[in-house]
């Protein structure tokens, strides 16, 4: 499940025909090939457009094949929504079949979805819908998108041109992103800095001080995603001086393709005016490259073996700045147990704690943000011969984070529930020394 990212757009573009090689010999465009983007606009009183653009950024031509259509969703309640549809009408519930279209380096083609989005005397039902899916795009927008209250006629490919937004249209507004590194490991806690600049006062904000505000990610096989960042953020509002500025902090864990290895390409998107004028004003940020790894690829550093089982601890670095999280990587692994053991009710269902010590040997206690994941009653099987990674442990989420600088060792214990002899068995890792730097995160 993908997204694209929105940005200020013209509907309709005066298109200029180019010589466009022999279909037979150009390929079909893959999603590697193309970058696809979305505007919305609203149409007096009661219809809404959404464009998406596909725009061909390889150096050679390629195919789009038309006739393709959507699947909206109802996010907020889990399930999807079946609108009814008509692809490329001539006329009112006639559909055609459209014409491939050619895409040079740099064209781009337009998927088209208009409906209405009031109720009309004797038309379809309105249903509630927060986005929608197609091809390699998925769109979660609540905010900006409107109930669909009729048929949805979809319209594909057709030639045009994506106009995206500047910073000088914005009139002083702006939004910039940054992050402390540019690279980080599938489901850690990783922050996105956001900063936004607001001169005029314009932005509206919730209770918590917080714009709208979306994340559109495209990772390398060209699978995008749009999302609408969730309300329970806490955004610092500053309005000393002239205008106001407002920042908050974004975690990675849970948007889209940010769980996957590999390198994605992230923006956010900040909604710069009404979700009814017109054309929705979708102010982007710059755009970051980042990369994703693989925790599974990293090397275990075994402990003691006990009863044919044995874990590791392992982390990233030996040095961490203060108030940087410190994400543990744990492997478990029955190497020769007569029978499949089992660990659980302990975080991750893996049946393992974590102690960290000072210099002088005394035990580590803080507050931290909470446990990444938990649950009641888990409990995970180990088949001989293969490792388990642990994912989701942090010292900051197991409330084990130093406060201060200085140099500590972490100690990993395994609770194995059932062992060869059917005995509980506790395997504890090699310990593991790092520092905590006083240069802040």
């Amino acid at each position: 499940m993908r997204i694209a990212g929105l940005a200020f757009a013209v509907f309709g573009c005066v298109c200029t025909p180019v010589a466009q090689p022999a279909q037979e010999s150009v390929p079909s465009c893959l999603p590697a090939v193309l970058d696809a983007n979305v505007a919305i606009s609203n149409v007096p009183p009661d219809e809404q457009i959404v464009l998406v653009n596909y725009r061909n950024v390889s150096g050679t031509a390629c195919v789009l094949q038309g006739g393709i259509g959507v699947m909206f969703d109802n996010w907020h309640e889990g399930h999807n929504i079946w609108a009814k549809e008509c692809r490329n009408c001539a006329s009112p519930g006639t559909s055609s079949i459209p014409e491939t279209l050619v895409l040079a380096p740099g064209q781009s083609g337009d998927l088209r979805l208009r409906w209405k989005s009031a109720a009309q005397v004797g038309g379809e039902p309105c249903i509630d819908a927060d986005g929608f899916n197609t091809t390699d795009i998925t769109v979660v927008a609540p905010a900006v998108l409107h109930r669909v209250c009729s048929v949805v006629e979809e319209d594909s490919f057709l030639p045009g041109s994506f106009a995206p937004g500047s910073r000088a249209d914005s009139g002083g507004l702006s939004i910039s992103l940054a992050t402390p590194d540019s690279s980080f490991y599938a489901g850690d806690s990783f922050p996105f800095r956001i900063s936004i600049n607001d001169p005029d006062a314009q932005i509206v904000l919730d209770d918590q001080s917080c714009p709208v505000i979306f994340i559109r990610t495209r990772d390398a096989a060209g699978f995008a995603m749009f999302h609408q960042l969730p309300a329970f953020r806490k955004c610092t509002l500053d309005t000393a001086g002239a205008g106001r500025s407002i920042r908050l902090e974004v975690r990675a864990p849970g948007l889209g393709v940010l769980r996957t290895p590999g390198t994605t390409r992230v923006q956010f998107y900040l909604l710069a005016g009404p979700p009814e004028a017109p054309h929705v004003a979708l102010l982007p940020s710059n755009a970051l490259e980042m990369t994703i790894l693989d925790p599974a690829k990293i090397p275990p550093a075994w402990g003691p073996e006990v009863s044919g089982v044995a874990a590791s601890l392992v982390l990233d670095k030996p040095q961490y700045r203060s108030g940087e999280d410190v994400p543990l990587r744990i492997t478990l692994e029955n190497f020769r147990a007569a029978r499949e053991i089992v660990s659980g009710e302990l975080p991750c269902g893996a049946g393992v704690t974590v102690e960290v010590r000072d210099s002088a040997g005394k035990g580590v206690t803080s507050e931290g943000p909470g446990m990444l994941c938990m649950g009641h009653g888990w409990s995970t099987t180990y088949p001989v011969g293969k490792p388990v990674m642990v994912s989701g442990l942090t010292l900051g989420g197991m409330s084990k984070l130093p406060k201060r600088p200085g140099t500590y060792t972490a100690i990993a214990t395994w609770h194995v529930r059932a062992s060869t002899a059917g005995e509980p068995a506790t395997v504890q890792a090699q310990p593991v020394t790092f520092h905590i730097l006083s240069e802040p995160y």
